[in-house]
């Protein structure tokens, strides 16, 4: 019977060594983050919030805070936040406004912090920077000009061409070249390249001039660019500057018949050898 009571009176002090011993092993319980492998995270270059997939959590909390932990951190443009203690989620968020342009990817390393003040094993998370349509296209040249024979229809007369700063695809690319001319029997490809759309006539017009203007896939415009095409005479053998009459004075001697007479030879006619 005093060997119960014994045990009786133990019961109470080993209650408090269990409590204890769960509080210590509590404390030191090491934080893990859900992700072993990498986190990826998308931002606007207006900064803000990172979207990033998928959550940031961490688990055996509760957890009191998250740190990062790159290298050189103060040269990295984010901030982690605490959002629940209990769960252990947190939020990546860009301390201010990003250039795509100039740098569009970045490494965050990151790791929990539990509120006995043991850090967790660091994890990487990827940002990429999601590009805005800042800029419009720009012409690679001032003004365009290019010749094509009258009659013909040209395969190519000439190309323009415009490039754009953004950094993606979506805005940095030329999806469209389009003529603002209005009535003008020329037209444009997306590749830039000008053609004629009906034979052309020298004496109708000598040259024409057109209006260009390049699109981004964004759909933001250039101005428009000038382009001169020049109607090129249809090359013909023939003599020029033959007089019809002239007035020889008796005695004076030879004289040429037509000294300003010259004979134009087309190539592709009659080829000659320089």
């Amino acid at each position: 019977m005093k060997c119960q009571g014994t045990v009786g009176r133990l019961n109470p002090i080993l209650l408090v060594t269990i409590l204890w011993l769960s509080l210590v092993l509590a404390k030191n319980t090491v934080p893990v983050l859900v992700v072993s492998g990498i986190y990826h995270g998308i931002v606007g270059e207006n900064g803000g919030i990172v979207d990033v997939t998928p959550e940031i959590r961490a688990e055996n909390g509760p957890i009191c805070g998250y740190r990062i932990v790159n290298t050189h951190k103060g040269k990295i443009p984010f901030e982690v936040f605490m959002l629940d203690q209990e769960v252990g989620t947190a939020q990546l968020n860009a301390r201010h406004p990003l250039n795509c342009e100039e740098k569009k990817n970045y490494v965050v390393t990151i790791a929990a912090v539990s509120c006995a003040g043991i850090v967790s094993e660091s994890v990487e998370v990827h940002v990429t920077v999601k590009d805005v349509n800042e800029y419009i296209p720009e012409w690679s040249e001032e003004e365009y000009s290019g010749q094509v024979e009258e009659g013909e229809l040209a395969e190519a007369i000439l190309r323009v061409s415009a490039t754009d700063r953004d950094c993606s695809p979506t805005f940095g690319d030329i999806c469209q070249y389009t003529i603002s001319s209005p009535d003008q029997p020329f037209q444009v490809d997306q590749h830039g390249v000008i053609t004629n759309t009906a034979p052309l006539s020298a004496q109708e017009s000598r040259s024409h001039v057109l209006s260009v203007i390049a699109t981004d896939c964004g759909g933001k415009e250039s101005s428009p660019v000038l382009v001169t095409i020049t109607v090129l005479p249809k090359c013909q053998t023939s003599w020029a500057d033959v007089s019809t009459s002239m007035t020889y004075i008796p005695g004076t001697g030879p004289q040429p018949i037509f000294p300003a007479a010259h004979l134009t030879l087309c190539p592709a006619v009659c080829p000659t050898a320089h």
